[in-house]
């Protein structure tokens, strides 16, 4: 179960990334586990052990941020 459920929300955020990654404006070296971390994880952190809502602006900081480390 616990495999499922991780595949189904990382698997659209993964299928982006690889597009981005065969236009090589990504790392190539990008894993799915590790685009989850850095995407998902910080999201999930806010939500569930902060126990806010997650906004706009939380998104916009994260996808910001992860593409400050991994964009070409």
């Amino acid at each position: 179960m616990h495999e499922s459920m991780t595949r189904i929300s990382r698997r659209p955020v993964w299928d982006v990334v690889c597009v981005a990654t065969q236009r090589d404006e990504l790392d190539a070296g990008l894993t799915e586990e590790i685009v989850g971390a850095y995407l998902l994880g910080p999201l999930l952190y806010l939500q569930l052990f902060d126990g806010r809502e997650v906004g706009l602006v939380d998104i916009e900081r994260t996808v910001d941020a992860f593409l400050g480390a991994f964009a070409n």
